[in-house]
């Protein structure tokens, strides 16, 4: 058995998995509960062949301190036992993201600590990405560092206003073979309407400089950037920071790019073209790419 998916697992269907799927090496879980993080990561545990974990909807009762969850118990035995030393792909989305990635990361340091290092974290996915997240988020991409070479990552609906306090801990700078980034969830409001009786209006205040400033620290090789705007209308466009990310993928390091792809949720005619027209070298280049209306990815 290769990969399995189990929905809404009970204290006794999570018997039954381990009896029947502990080999596995691709394991889903959505809409399940435990009673304590500490159990929820003893359970992921058990899976010693796994390389992909997935957790959607996955929640704990009880939120427990992962400090030291590697460490020797009573009776000589580890109160948690280190994830699997081959995973290397990671995708979270409504879980305990900070449980998770504090376990996965003491695993790392403990197969560095008796020497069998595993071919670390190739892939992460992490859906609802906050400030509160920001820290560990920031911790884990520095912890994987070189062997990561994809990240998704879908950040909350506030990035426009929260976004200073999330890039300033995230930094893919560490992450030298990175060669995609997928983002989702830039919402970009429209900005306040313009006053005709202003004899010398404010042009409006520019947006997702975070953007800009989160792709500037990038060192490795970029192939592939997607991302998904949420334009609240035309003039929302507008305000995007494209001058700065257009200074951005001249850098060497864009130098190799494949594809830009910029999904805009919003059919309103003109933004399309708006967005080719701002980011024109991209589009001379032929890797830019622009759609409108549902986007199709997924954070997991």
């Amino acid at each position: 058995m290769e990969r399995v998916t189990w929905e809404y697992l009970s204290s006794r269907s999570r018997t039954a998995c381990l009896r029947g799927f502990k080999g596995v090496q691709k394991l889903s879980l959505w809409g399940c509960s435990f009673h304590t993080s500490r159990e929820m990561c003893g359970f992921l545990a058990e899976f010693e062949e796994l390389e992909v974990l997935t957790l959607d909807g996955v929640d704990c009762a009880k939120m427990d301190t992962m400090r030291g969850v590697l460490d020797w118990g009573v009776g000589g035995e580890r109160t948690v036992r280190p994830p699997s030393r081959k995973l290397r792909e990671v995708g979270l989305r409504g879980a305990p993201m900070e449980s998770v990635l504090e376990w996965i990361m003491a695993g790392l340091e403990y197969q560095r600590e008796v020497g069998k290092v595993g071919p670390g974290i190739t892939s992460l996915r992490l859906g609802g990405v906050g400030v509160l997240e920001a820290d560990v988020v920031g911790r884990f991409l520095r912890e994987i560092g070189a062997s990561l070479r994809k990240v998704h990552i879908g950040f909350d609906t506030d990035f426009v206003n929260s976004g200073d306090a999330l890039v300033s801990q995230i930094d893919l700078a560490q992450n030298a073979s990175l060669e995609e980034f997928h983002i989702f969830g830039l919402v970009v409001p429209s900005p306040p309407p313009i006053d005709p009786f202003d004899e010398e209006p404010v042009p409006p205040p520019t947006t997702l400089t975070q953007l800009t400033s989160l792709l500037s620290r990038i060192q490795s090789p970029m192939r592939v950037l997607s991302l998904a705007l949420y334009p609240a209308d035309l003039r929302a466009t507008e305000t995007i920071d494209c001058e700065g990310l257009a200074r951005v993928f001249a850098k060497p390091t864009w130098a190799g790019l494949e594809e830009v792809r910029i999904v805009i949720s919003n059919k309103e005619s003109g933004l399309g073209r708006a967005v080719r027209e701002r980011l024109i070298e991209l589009h001379r280049r032929g890797v830019l790419k622009v759609n409108k209306g549902f986007d199709e990815r997924e954070v997991l």
